[in-house]
């Protein structure tokens, strides 16, 4: 038996499936309690300091600093659930980039989280609340959904399981970006390898960015804004071939475009995802360009 811990999904969730069973931690409690504590008024747990001790420059030979204190490079969220699988190999190596990989980074798709392995390290501030633009109420929903979604996922060939895995990874980590550019460009490459599994899975002709939109939107039934989409092409564009966000540099701009666009990109992309899982669901069907939440059932 395959069994690994991981975090961050601060609900309490057990139950068994055809790909194994979760379960929550029984330090699930005290893990929630210290994100709680650790994390900012603003939702995020960010990187702590560090005290790294006595440093001295290069090129400064005599010159030696005491106490020197800055933020971690990288830094742990707390494990809250346990996986177990029964699978023939108990190889993380393996499993980790497999079956395993998938019900993890699935599960923080799902429920709005970044989730990753117990010994993984994070590299950026996390999100402590959900982004995703839905709720679940129920945990038997949870449940069918990742029964939905490695039963689909696991009759692809190797290079469609892993790049769905990475993008799923790169949508739940786009969060803790803290400039909208960097949401915009994560979820663009979200975006591009979710069609490149669509298009070998479903045999879709993409073609260029704007079309990939309007192949996607029409053959899984989402809705289709051509005009929104013309703005995330031309702010992508500008973004890749000429360092341009909005007409003025990355990090400054701050017009109605710059401020949406990423949302849009991102709530299209969670919908995308799950379309591609083979998902009909309310959800999926929904408009993308809205702030508000809606229940999410299936």
């Amino acid at each position: 038996m395959y069994v690994d811990s991981f975090g961050w999904v601060p609900r309490p969730l057990a139950f068994e499936g055809s790909f194994g069973e979760l379960r929550t931690l029984p330090e699930f409690d005290d893990a929630v309690a210290w994100l709680k504590n650790h994390s900012d008024y603003d939702g995020y747990l960010y990187p702590p300091i560090d005290n790294v001790g006595t440093w001295r420059e290069s090129h400064e030979a005599s010159k030696t600093i005491n106490h020197v204190s800055r933020p971690a490079n990288l830094h742990k969220v707390p494990a809250t659930h346990e996986l177990r699988l029964m699978t023939a190999s108990d190889d993380p190596a393996i499993l980790r980039n497999a079956d395993s990989g998938f019900l993890i980074h699935f599960l923080g798709f799902l429920m709005g989280h970044r989730c990753q392995f117990w010994d993984w390290w994070v590299d950026s501030r996390v999100s402590v609340r959900s982004h995703a633009d839905y709720h679940i109420v129920s945990s038997d929903s949870i449940s069918k959904c990742l029964e939905i979604g490695i039963s689909s996922w696991r009759e692809w060939n190797q290079r469609e399981r892993t790049v769905f895995i990475n993008a799923m990874f790169l949508h739940n980590r786009s969060a803790g970006y803290r400039w909208d550019w960097e949401r915009f460009h994560s979820e663009y490459q979200v975006f591009d390898a979710f069609c490149s599994v669509a298009s070998s899975r479903f045999r879709l002709t993409m073609g260029n960015h704007s079309k990939r939109f309007e192949v996607s939107s029409k053959h899984f039934g989402l809705y289709w804004y051509p005009d929104l989409v013309d703005k995330m092409v031309h702010l992508r564009n500008k973004l890749i071939h000429e360092a341009l966000w909005s007409g003025q540099m990355p990090g400054t701009a701050r017009d109605e475009d710059s401020f949406y666009l990423p949302i849009w990109l991102q709530n299209f992309n969670q919908r995308l995802g799950f379309a591609i899982l083979g998902f009909a669901n309310d959800y999926v069907h929904s408009r993308w360009n809205e702030l508000s939440t809606i229940a999410f059932s299936i």
